[in-house]
């Protein structure tokens, strides 16, 4: 049964409410709601460059409330707004936010952030996405409808306020996704908090005492993911992003409990926004919250009907469809009204949220445009671009992403997700070497992690071929050092079984490298993801780096090999082979060509400086520099100017050695760019790597972890990699406390059947019992 039949009219009845304080004119808002006087976080946002604050007040909100940049509204001061849902919010309720927020709409809002007066901001803001477009992560799961996002930070034991109860151990979501270079940006998007996030009660009075406060952390390096049409997340208004095409899904019921209400405003709101293209989105660890001590079973009775009808609810939505005929805010007078017919809501609010609708139109807010022609709402299996198409030209890669895992807050036994841990993954590589002096405890792991100095750097290693069979050595040597690796390069199943096999869920970036002739794709798919680092350090799979040695280096400058770096004189005759090859001299005029046509994104190093900085670092016009890049590193600072370049040099396949140096000797002053020492060795003399290893260079280049590959079509030459040769080198000073005497003494080899790439020995044990040496 439906309580109203809407069809929405969109012609303002009381004509459009005029503007009341010119001068406070602003594109970004903070809406909170308090009883308390300004607490320290309120101080805070207030002090945000380019953001005002609006707070409403109800009865118990001291009336001499007043602090710099915020506009304090007193009940009074609410009175006088004008809006038609003034009369109709109750006192001593959280839905008197809706009155902030069409304040805020009034006076220019663009972008509104939601919150509370006990949340602190990280980053000034600055990690939400606003511009119209974006790259990243793309779900990819069409057997899920919802998502819990604390897996993904860090948390796989953790769930929010709202999620499905019925849905906490459901596994069926494997850290699949889709790498979109060009998605729309989330309309609305919710922030991860550390300290005491938002949980409901049932998981509160299971893991924290009355008296006890949480302190939790997340993954802070993961990157943000993005959610398709027909899967659901709670999301809540305590630390919230909403766009501008989003404004109309920022009302709060009335009707509801207080503990329900942003959820059940979330579910309602997401539902809406697939009829528009938009979409929800998880941007960053971003805020930390600090709760006052209450009773948790107090909470618990004000959420029973997120227990009980959270899954109703959400079949509900699934199942719901908004007639063809109808506009947007026909289709959201629509489903209020329905949802009040199902009992999820009550009247009121569908009237409230009809009332809203026409103060918004009075404030000349535009009325979004459906983009879904059909009565159906598809689950979108690729990513959806800026022209609001479902693209595949651009054959997104798939990711397998899987985030460190953060100490769970647990007074109960509860099992993590033993996929998801890296540091119990890394304890079983320690059986590799078996003369560690100490095996590390859970907390000296947390402790390297935390102080070591690559804490805040993703290690990118590039297979030029799919030899996947040595992922369990080459964490062993890199793992404790490097907390965050993405593996790259093809074939994403072949990856997917081994690292299955041996026990570990690792991040690989999918990406055709062409033998290792443009393995940059791999640095640039890895800037798109979006991970918070600080830096990229990016070595092939054949390369054994001393990460000791590194210790001095300053992280904010690029790191380059000098050693074969030359300069080349594009308008002469070079005697290189690479140079008059198809990826050489030609793919470089191309694309230089196109560069010299292209408008160049905001945020990006022209080409005019990007040339001046060339020259200035050859000393000669028209020239360029040729360098061997099996180890080099980019510092965040020019991660889009990277990305820029690179892809635009990965579209016409310039070499390597030629795109990379001349990308990255145009960013900076080859002075202020870090030296890498290290051994490259050729010919006969790969048969003997150690004859060359150097304890105080950074690297040694080829060596290989396996005598024989299972992949196919790789050369004959391979360098064999003679196990247990890697001497104790490690006494370790930058991993915390963790000793360790061999690093490893076995890395021992494994044979795999060179004509199948998907060998039989996957199935036996000789993946996880690597033979030791004599």
């Amino acid at each position: 049964m439906t309580l109203h039949n809407p069809s929405f009219d969109a012609t303002p009845r009381a004509g459009s409410i005029t503007l009341r304080q010119p001068e406070l004119l602003a594109s970004h808002w903070i809406v909170i709601t308090t009883v308390a006087p300004p607490t320290a976080d309120v101080m805070f946002m207030a002090s945000l460059p380019g953001w005002k604050v609006v707070v409403i007040g109800d009865e118990k909100t001291p009336a001499s409330w007043r602090y710099p940049n915020c506009v304090y509204l007193s009940l009074a001061e609410q009175r006088t707004l004008g809006f038609n849902l003034v009369d109709r919010l109750p006192v001593h309720s959280y839905s008197r936010k809706n009155l902030g927020y069409l304040y805020a709409i009034r006076h220019g809002a663009k972008v509104i952030f939601d919150t509370d007066d006990d949340n602190r901001p990280l980053n000034n803001l600055t990690s939400f996405l606003t511009s119209p477009t974006t790259s990243g992560l793309f779900m990819n799961h069409p057997n899920t409808s919802v998502f819990n996002p604390y897996p993904h930070f860090g948390q796989p034991t953790l769930w929010p306020r709202g999620f499905p109860l019925t849905a906490i151990n459901d596994q069926r979501f494997n850290g699949t996704y889709k790498l979109c270079s060009d998605l729309v940006t989330p309309l609305i998007q919710q922030g991860v908090v550390k300290g005491d996030p938002d949980l409901d009660a049932i998981f509160r009075l299971t893991r924290k005492g009355t008296a006890s406060v949480f302190n939790v952390t997340f993954d802070t390096i993961a990157p943000p993911v993005v959610l398709p049409a027909g899967t659901y997340s709670p999301f809540n208004s305590q630390n919230t992003l909403f766009l501008h095409g989003a404004f109309w899904a920022l009302i709060l019921p009335t009707t509801t409990a207080f503990r329900v209400c942003d959820i059940w405003r979330g579910y309602w709101a997401q539902r809406l926004l697939w009829e528009v293209g938009g979409t929800l989105g998880f941007p960053a660890v971003n805020a930390r919250q600090s709760r006052n001590v209450h009773s948790y079973l107090e909470d618990a009775l004000d959420e029973t009907q997120m227990y009980f009808q959270t899954e109703r609810l959400l079949d509900y939505l699934s199942s719901w469809l908004c007639p063809d005929d109808l506009s947007f805010f026909g289709c959201v007078e629509r489903l209020s009204w329905d949802m009040a017919s199902e009992d999820f809501w009550g009247k009121k609010d569908a009237k409230n949220i009809q009332l809203w609708l026409k103060d918004l139109l009075r404030l000349g807010y535009p009325e979004p445009k459906r983009v879904t022609p059909k009565s159906q709402i598809r689950k979108t299996p690729n990513c959806i671009t800026s022209n609001e198409t479902f693209s595949n030209n651009t054959q997104p890669s798939r990711v397998y992403f899987y985030s460190v895992v953060n100490e769970s807050p647990s007074l109960a036994v509860l099992n993590a997700d033993s996929r998801l841990s890296w540091t119990e993954g890394l304890y079983q590589m320690f059986k590799v070497c078996p003369e560690l002096t100490t095996a590390p405890t859970s907390l000296q792991r947390a402790d390297s992690v935390k102080n070591n100095f690559f804490h805040d750097v993703l290690l990118i290693i590039i297979f030029h071929y799919p030899f996947y069979s040595n992922l369990l050595y080459t964490e062993a040597a890199y793992r404790l050092a490097f907390p965050h690796i993405a593996y790259c390069g093809p074939d994403a199943d072949l990856f997917l079984s081994y690292s299955h096999r041996v026990g570990l869920n690792l991040t690989f970036i999918e990406a055709t490298v062409d033998k290792g002739k443009i393995g940059y794709v791999c640095l640039s798919k890895a800037i798109e993801t979006g991970f918070h680092v600080d830096g990229y350090l990016v070595i092939g799979d054949d390369v054994l780096l001393n990460f000791w040695s590194f210790s001095k280096f300053n992280k904010t400058n690029i790191w380059m090999t000098t050693k074969s770096t030359r300069p080349l004189q594009t308008t002469q005759h070079i005697q290189w082979s690479w140079w008059s090859s198809p990826a050489g001299k030609k793919a470089l005029l191309n694309a230089s060509l196109e560069l010299s046509r292209t408008k160049f994104p905001p945020g990006v190093t022209s080409l005019q400086k990007h040339k001046w900085m060339l020259q200035k670092n050859t000393g000669q016009p028209n020239a360029i520099f040729r360098s061997i890049v099996d180890t080099y590193y980019v510092p965040a600072r020019f991660a889009p100017d990277v990305r820029w370049y690179l892809t635009l040099f990965l579209k016409h396949r310039v070499f390597v050695e030629i795109a990379v140096p001349m990308v990255l000797y145009g960013l900076q002053l080859r002075a202020e760019i870090e030296t890498i020492t290290g051994s490259s060795i050729w010919g006969r003399d790969r048969k003997h790597p150690w004859q060359f290893f150097n304890l105080t260079h950074q690297f040694l280049h080829p060596v290989k972890f396996s005598s024989k590959s299972s992949a196919t079509n790789a050369p004959a030459d391979r360098t064999t990699f003679e196990a247990c040769r890697w001497v104790p080198i490690l006494q370790v000073g930058g991993l915390g406390k963790v000793r360790v005497n061999c690093f490893p003494k076995a890395i021992a080899t494994w044979h795999g059947r060179e004509s199948n790439p998907r060998p039989p020995d996957l199935e036996s044990d000789a993946l996880t019992t690597p033979p030791r040496c004599p």
